[in-house]
């Protein structure tokens, strides 16, 4: 009873204080007089069980947490009841302070069965000064308990369930971090197909419309060596059923929210002392304040595609008021223009 109560306290969030007083109102009463009356009694760590094993990964530390305890963690919540569990895996970097280089690099584990509800559990967390200098090692110990999870299954109670990877999600640099390749300013930098960029008005641009298409196989035997970055292979090639090219989606994040969106407003928008002198029509912003545009955040850029007629109409969010634009379009700005 006790452990229930106490998996209670700890999945609602309820604070050591009230849990304590619910443990002295319990245990006013005859059936529960062995209960402790505080509650740091019940949830304090178990004598018995392993210290927490901390790896050096330079130039910081590394815990591995296990995916297989993160799914037992959530058997509670989840009814493993297919035959595969999917899961999704997140990997990026935190700086903690601006003052000081101290960053965190965590690894998280995502399942959306059985619902579009995330439920997310953490793998590993490094620790250090700057990044771990070797991907391979800081990905080794996760890698390997795929393979053994994918090798001998996950005991549920509904049985043994095959694990998979569904799917990586991080951003641009992450994801040239952990593949060993060339950064997304590369010139042949692009994920899908091995076409090379050209330097053009202070950055690199991918002109061609004919390519290679990247397959797995290609990425496996570095049939274009100008993409990768080290001798050595990435270690999550060794995942089972995992695609190097498909199971690696774009960064929508950078690519098309502070990427491609940006920089069509600030081309259809001149400012001239915060006010707007180019609209295009078939183009409706919410209410906001101009200004601000070229320094907004990810959420300002999110776009929502609106069914109309012709041309297609993209409605971007905003926040603050805005007068309603000119009806005749000044000529725009070839300055603001970003290919």
């Amino acid at each position: 009873m006790l452990n229930l109560i106490a998996q209670w306290a700890v999945t609602h969030n309820i604070s050591n204080t009230a849990f304590s007083a619910l443990l002295k109102c319990l245990k006013s009463h005859q059936c529960f007089d062995n209960f402790p009356i505080d509650a740091r009694t019940i949830l304090k760590p178990n004598p018995h069980s392993s210290p927490m094993e901390i790896q050096s990964i330079p130039p910081g530390v590394y815990h591995h947490f296990g995916i297989s305890n993160g799914l037992t963690s959530l058997g509670n919540i989840l009814n493993y009841t297919e035959e595969t569990i999917k899961i999704l895996i997140g990997i990026d970097g935190l700086p903690l302070t601006k003052s000081f280089n101290s960053t965190f690099w965590s690894i998280l584990g995502c399942v959306r069965y059985p619902s579009n509800y995330p439920h997310i559990f953490l793998i590993g967390l490094y620790w250090g000064k700057d990044k771990p200098e070797e991907s391979n090692i800081f990905l080794k110990d996760m890698v390997n308990e795929l393979i053994e999870l994918s090798k001998n299954g996950f005991m549920t109670e509904f049985g043994k369930k095959k694990v998979i990877v569904d799917g990586f999600c991080y951003d641009a640099p992450a994801k040239s971090y952990i593949l060993k390749t060339k950064g997304h300013t590369g010139f042949f930098s692009c994920s899908r197909c091995s076409t090379e960029g050209i330097y053009f008005e202070n950055r690199v641009c991918f002109p061609d419309i004919k390519f290679t298409k990247r397959t797995h196989s290609d990425f496996l035997n570095r049939r274009n060596d100008d993409y990768h970055v080290t001798n050595s292979t990435s270690i999550i090639t060794e995942i089972p059923h995992l695609n190097i090219i498909y199971d690696f989606p774009l960064d929508y994040m950078h690519l098309i929210c502070l990427g491609v969106v940006k920089n069509l407003i600030l081309l259809w928008l001149v400012f001239d002392h915060g006010t707007v002198s180019f609209w295009p029509n078939y183009i409706y912003i919410s209410p906001r304040d101009t200004t601000g545009v070229a320094n907004d955040k990810v959420s300002g850029y999110k776009i929502k595609l609106c069914p109309a007629s012709s041309p297609l109409r993209c409605l971007v969010t905003a926040r603050q008021p805005m007068a309603e634009p000119p009806a005749s379009p000044a000529s725009m700005c070839p300055s603001s223009h970003n290919g």
